[in-house]
């Protein structure tokens, strides 16, 4: 087994979450609170499916990570892992600033 590929594939395991759990948070806990008018609500729902999209693909990345480990070669484009890791950045300053502001 090939420990990149293990690795890439936890990387994209926390990007995926990142779109899926932190985009449902804010449209089902902190969209409620805000009175805003219809067009706004649209590109919401809009901006979250794009967002469960974009998780789906993370969710395929992981998958095929675990899937071809043991032969090294995962075969993932250059530009899906930068974004990874960049989704996992952002999960990261979240969570940070979640946990640490009042």
């Amino acid at each position: 087994m090939k420990i990149t590929a293990i690795l890439w594939g936890i990387v994209f395991l926390f990007a995926a979450a990142f779109f899926f759990i932190v985009f449902t948070w804010l449209l089902v806990f902190l969209w409620p609170s805000i009175e805003v008018d219809i067009a706004l609500t649209l590109f919401s729902i809009l901006f979250y499916i794009i967002a469960i999209l974009v998780g789906l693909i993370f969710v395929a990345a992981m998958g095929r990570c675990f899937y071809n480990a043991k032969t090294g070669d995962i075969g993932i484009a250059k530009w899906i892992k930068i974004f990874g890791l960049i989704a996992l950045a952002f999960f990261a300053l979240f969570i940070l600033l979640w946990l640490f502001l009042p």
